[in-house]
């Protein structure tokens, strides 16, 4: 049987492996990509965010192994919050949703792992609903998966089972009769993502978050006898609601853009807003070499991509809400590019029918 402390294990060996395999993220010592405070707040000392990273990493691994973590997983669970506070880029979705799951665990009963089936359940629903959109579709998943298609090119319009088997796990993992097809379903998904990660060698960040999500789901649910009434309407955890409302109910304000996408399971949905800071050939001269290399310099515009950026030099995805991209984008202006001919542009979410953006134009010099 699987219990609190093999799930509380498996969660915080997910979290190192993720905080190491990002750790310009974090550490911002020597650090070009721009942290994004929360407004009002002054940029932390990198010397005391190299500490700061460092006490992490050993909170999560002395709370991995002891019988009574929670002093541990709470200071961890602070220093995270202080960390995004002062970078909304760390915001990443594997962080929210494992400091969310770490700090229910940390009470320790039966109750905080019915909380913990309810968030996981959540995840997976909203990340299909997420996916429903002609972008994903057409383009976000041949990327994707382009290392599968190149060898199974079958594998092509698979892409529309993706939301639906995502979502159907959701629902069917509360259901006791449907539970256990549902769990080998996520595994076998879990199983083909993290595939076509290792095939490009993209984003290994999400590497462990991928084998531990499917370590996570067996953990939480084969065994479990749990009605899905009790799941849903757990009264034996005090702040069950707290995270029935996060993981549940907010995620659907994301699409009215009240809510952030990734605190919403939108990780690989193609429904996230995007951003560029176009640049002519002089200007290119002043970005240090680290950076040019995610600039297009192919044909008219060229551009400097900033999820690129993020990519190649914090191993993350930039963090898809406009109000942190327009402030990236001021900081690369304000640090490379103080020109009247250059310009940030923001592509908002598409229209899920359509995949049109609406877009706007900043200029640098302005």
């Amino acid at each position: 049987m699987f219990d609190v402390r093999s799930v509380k294990f498996v969660l915080c060996a997910a979290m190192i492996a993720g905080l190491a395999l990002s750790w310009r993220l974090w550490v911002s010592l020597h650090r070009l990509y721009p942290r994004i405070p929360v407004d009002g707040l002054p940029l932390f000392n990198p010397r005391l965010e190299a500490i700061a990273y460092v006490l992490l990493i050993a909170s999560f691994a002395v709370a991995a192994f002891v019988r009574r973590p929670a002093i541990f997983l709470g200071v961890a669970v602070i220093v995270i919050a202080l960390f995004v506070a002062g970078d909304q880029s760390r915001l990443q979705p594997w962080v929210f949703e494992y400091a969310s799951l770490l700090f229910v665990i940390s009470f320790g009963s039966e109750g905080a792992m019915s909380t913990c089936r309810l968030i996981v359940t959540a995840i997976y629903f909203w990340s299909g609903v997420q996916k429903i959109n002609v972008t994903f579709l057409h383009t976000t998943w041949p990327d994707f998966a382009a290392g599968l298609i190149q060898r199974v090119p079958q594998l092509r319009p698979a892409g529309i089972a993706v939301p639906i088997v995502e979502c159907a796990v959701g629902i069917c993992l509360l259901a006791r009769r449907s539970r256990r097809p549902a769990i080998i379903a996520a595994v076998l998904l879990h199983g083909v993502v993290l595939a076509s990660l290792i095939l490009t060698g993209e984003n290994s960040v999400v590497w462990p978050w991928n084998a531990g999500m499917a370590l996570l789901v067996v953990m939480l649910f084969w065994r479990s006898s749990e009605p899905a009434s009790q799941i849903i309407m757990n009264r034996r955890f005090r702040l069950h609601a707290l995270f029935a409302i996060l993981f549940v109910v907010m995620p659907a304000f994301s699409f009215a853009g009240w809510w952030d996408a990734y605190a919403s399971s939108a990780l690989y949905s193609g429904d996230i807003a995007q951003a560029v800071v176009y640049v002519d050939s002089p200007l290119i001269a002043r970005f240090p070499g680290s950076m040019r290399e995610y600039i297009w310099q192919q044909s008219e515009p060229m551009f400097l991509d900033i999820n690129r950026w993020s990519y190649g030099e914090l191993n993350v995805p930039a963090y898809p809400e406009p109000r942190v991209l327009w402030r990236i984008g001021q900081e690369v202006c304000s640090d490379y590019a103080r020109a009247v001919n250059a310009m940030v542009r923001i592509f908002y979410r598409p229209d899920w029918r359509t995949g049109k953006r609406e877009s706007e134009i900043r200029m640098c010099g302005r």
